[in-house]
């Protein structure tokens, strides 16, 4: 028998890495096309510049890694893709290429490259870019304001609709043009029905797991409708801005549903998607940024293994329990009952006849051991024979 290594996802399926990978790449096209009629050339040539970044990076450490290069391995694509569609339209090239070498050299293979990294590469990429370049990150054009390709942007920069609600007010759009992407923020996450058509065709494709999903978006809108941080409006304004705003829906369903990052059990992505959703809400309300959602996915990537550790556990104590009550209930008391046994069977031939001659053999030594006179009275009692007599009346 042959035992092949290899690295997480393991899926006990038809189902390969390849093939989500690829599905993955194909649900976020129709977001590169979007940024591209929002925002010109500009999107499509940073996309273009990600993408290669990261494959470039990640062919190069290959090399000085002992482990082979492995040519169906397209993560870094995906990761190049993501990291471009949360970054603005107006951002300098340069940024976008820094995240992805960050997120490949040193978020990926210092880990063990493909499959074992903990944290989502594109997501510590994206969230450094924020804590480093918050003036860069948290400024976006208007849609349909077309940006040259020249390294200074002439446009209008604005702030998004989360950092109006960061602020306790209402964003002045309609929820159509919302629903649509017409609202500034990150080139790729701003477009709520491609988004929503990229679940659906994930979930179709059993890519993306609704445990971590709907729990993440469920929690959230929970929140939103018990504590609304809009200063005018009622619970149901609060709930459509707070999901559709920054890029809430876009990581609930290209990040936290990582399977490398996510936990493998269904308890497991349920917790996780809980506690994502929380500490998104909270990091949106008391934290410094107007973004939660990336940061409170790469701090739950670090307790991913525990929580399926933790699921384990509780599996095999429960089974244990169960085994150990079902042995400890009284049985029924019932009457013995006699016990049928099989007829014997007759003894073989040759042990008949062993029984036969030990019988004579002790007649014999019985007749052997009586007295000597008793032996000759039984002679004398005995009557001649009948030869004898006929000889002696002819004499």
């Amino acid at each position: 028998m042959r035992l092949e290594i290899s690295t997480a996802p393991h899926i006990r399926t038809g189902d390969t890495s390849k093939k989500m990978i690829g599905d993955v790449i194909i649900a976020l096209l129709p977001l590169c096309f979007m940024a591209f009629y929002y925002y010109g050339g500009r999107s499509s040539l940073i996309i273009l510049q990600c993408i290669l970044a990261s494959w470039v990076t990640d062919r190069l450490l290959s090399l000085l890694r002992p482990r082979k290069f492995i040519k169906a391995d397209f993560s870094s694509v995906v990761t190049g893709m993501i990291v471009a569609l949360m970054m603005p339209a107006s951002v300098p090239y340069w940024l976008p290429i820094s995240c992805c070498i960050f997120a490949i050299a040193v978020v990926k293979h210092p880990f063990g490259g493909f499959g074992n990294n903990p944290f989502n590469p594109a997501a510590a990429a994206v969230a450094l870019a924020m804590v480093c370049f918050p003036s860069l990150m948290f400024k976006f054009p208007v849609p349909l304001d077309r940006i040259d390709f020249s390294g200074e942007v002439m446009v209008k920069l604005v702030d998004s609709s989360a950092s109006i609600l960061k602020l306790g007010g209402i964003p002045a759009l309609d929820e159509v043009e919302v629903l649509l992407g017409k609202q500034a923020g990150p080139m790729g996450v701003t477009n709520i029905l491609v988004i929503t058509a990229c679940l659906i065709f994930l979930l179709v494709r059993k890519t993306v797991s609704l445990c971590t999903v709907g729990p993440l978006v469920g929690v959230c809108a929970l929140s939103a409708l018990l504590t609304p941080r809009t200063v005018a409006g009622s619970g149901l304004s609060s709930l459509f801005f707070e999901l559709t705003s920054g890029s809430l829906l876009f990581c609930a369903v290209f990040v936290a549903s990582d399977p490398v990052t996510s936990p493998n059990t269904r308890i497991g992505r349920v917790v996780f998607g809980s506690l994502a959703g929380g500490f998104t809400m909270l990091l949106r309300q008391i934290g410094a940024y107007e973004e939660g959602a990336l940061f409170a996915i790469l701090l739950l990537n670090s307790l991913s293994g525990f929580f399926d550790r933790a699921v384990y556990s509780l599996c095999r104590q429960g089974r244990a329990f169960l085994v150990g009550k079902g042995k400890s209930r009284p049985m029924k008391e019932s009457k013995p009952q006699p016990e049928e046994l099989p007829p014997a069977a007759p003894p073989p031939a040759s042990s008949r006849e062993a029984d036969d001659s030990l019988s004579a053999l002790k007649r014999e030594l019985s007749g052997l051991s009586d007295p000597l006179g008793a032996r000759l009275a039984a002679l004398d009692a005995q009557e001649p024979p009948k030869t004898a007599v006929k000889e002696e009346e002819n004499a």
